[in-house]
């Protein structure tokens, strides 16, 4: 479908956000970027969007609306008719108005600067070109590609991992040569990205003397592990040097080479098609965790593992916990279930409350949550150990 968009320069930002969803067809004066030139693909509809979120002070009149006494029952009780010729439409606040007919001209003015409409609007556009053309919806998949990564800490290459059978460097030259740079020491430099380097199968990196070594016709070859490269092997595994978020600190950080397609290929608005594809670093929680005494600490958390918890609820709200004797690492449990065990509650005995709050600040899953800055999606719990203990 074609839809033309207009916006203000100063809301041209909506402009990019649509166009980072939907794509821009190009200069549709071109015969190339014409729709109406590609029979095969356009469904015969154009649409317009016209972005003036200072037209909000329009009154009812001036935007067609009849006068209360022309007006029809429906009308009436919408509020879409007027009294007093000043009254302003959805009383000043920003609208939408949308004029279409059965040859599939769809114009939209939206009184408002809020990105979501504008793409929202698009998508109404393209379901109103698909209610027209017949036998088809609009629909949109949603999904990512997500690689696990692990974080080997100061060293890689002690596991197996690194000399995992049927990968050789050898094959790999013979078969993506023409991508890289061979050295001297055996490895590779992509001839594109130089920051991507080919390396052997068997291999150690040692982060604290930032070398990389390997055995080559029985000599040792050692290059200089560097940030802002990655490191390829033969299977496809990739490690780079990353400082961790919080800490500052540096480490090794692999990636797997095969990946998880996680893909939603049909749902409503609302059903979470872009939550798949978003990055959950404002979901995780950084913490430092001071520890004084470790073996104290750890027999605290033997007793908290082990503690009947069957009697911890007042009586008369036994129905928040179907089975309120389950142990912290029942299988029964959730991780969020389990942060409320340890989260005093009007719910819970005056006893139960009391030993919550004896606990060390350490413990207290309610004071890490309550003292860490969290994202505007919401929370999730868990923290990293940082290496200020």
């Amino acid at each position: 479908m074609e839809i033309r968009f207009f916006a203000p320069g100063n809301l041209v930002s909506n402009l990019d956000f649509v166009e980072s969803i939907f794509g821009n067809g190009g200069n549709p004066t071109l015969p190339v970027f014409d729709a109406g030139l590609d029979v095969d693909h356009w469904s015969g509809h154009t649409g317009c969007v016209i972005l003036a979120p200072h037209l909000v002070r329009m009154t009812k009149k001036a935007l067609g609306l009849p006068h209360y006494d022309q007006a029809g029952d429906r009308q009436r009780a919408e509020g879409m008719c007027w009294r007093q010729e000043d009254e302003l439409y959805n009383d000043g606040e920003a609208f939408k108005l949308t004029a279409r007919d059965e040859s599939g001209v769809i114009v939209t003015l939206l009184a408002d600067n809020y990105y979501g409409y504008c793409k929202k609007e698009v998508k109404t556009q393209i379901g109103f070109a698909a209610n027209l053309f017949g036998l088809a919806e609009e629909e949109h998949a949603g999904g990512a590609l997500a690689f696990p990564r692990v974080s080997h800490g100061f060293e890689f290459g002690v596991d197996s991992i690194t000399r995992e059978q049927g990968y050789s460097f050898q094959e790999m030259v013979e078969r993506y040569g023409d991508l890289m740079e061979l050295q001297p020491e055996g490895h590779g430099i992509d001839k594109r990205f130089p920051e991507v380097i080919y390396v052997p199968q068997d291999l150690r990196m040692d982060l604290q003397k930032q070398t990389i070594t390997w055995r080559r016709d029985g000599d040792e070859h050692t290059i200089r592990l560097q940030p802002e490269q990655t490191y390829i092997q033969p299977n496809g595994y990739k490690v780079e040097m990353e400082r961790h978020p919080h800490t500052g600190s540096w480490r090794l950080v692999g990636t797997e080479p095969e990946g998880t397609f996680c893909h939603k290929p049909s749902t409503v608005s609302g059903g979470g098609k872009s939550e798949i594809s978003k990055s959950m670093d404002d979901a995780v929680l950084y913490h430092p965790f001071f520890i004084d005494d470790l073996k104290s600490d750890l027999d605290l958390v033997q007793e908290i593992f082990d503690r009947d918890y069957s009697g911890h609820i007042r009586p008369g709200f036994e129905q928040e916990d179907y089975d309120a004797s389950r142990k912290p690492l029942s299988p029964d449990r959730s991780l969020g279930s389990f942060i409320k065990l340890l989260t005093p509650s009007p719910s819970y005995t005056d006893e139960y409350n009391r030993w919550l709050e004896n606990l060390p600040t350490v413990f207290r899953p309610w004071h890490l949550l309550s003292n860490v800055s969290t994202g505007s999606r919401g929370v999730t719990a868990g923290a990293s150990m940082s290496r200020w203990m």
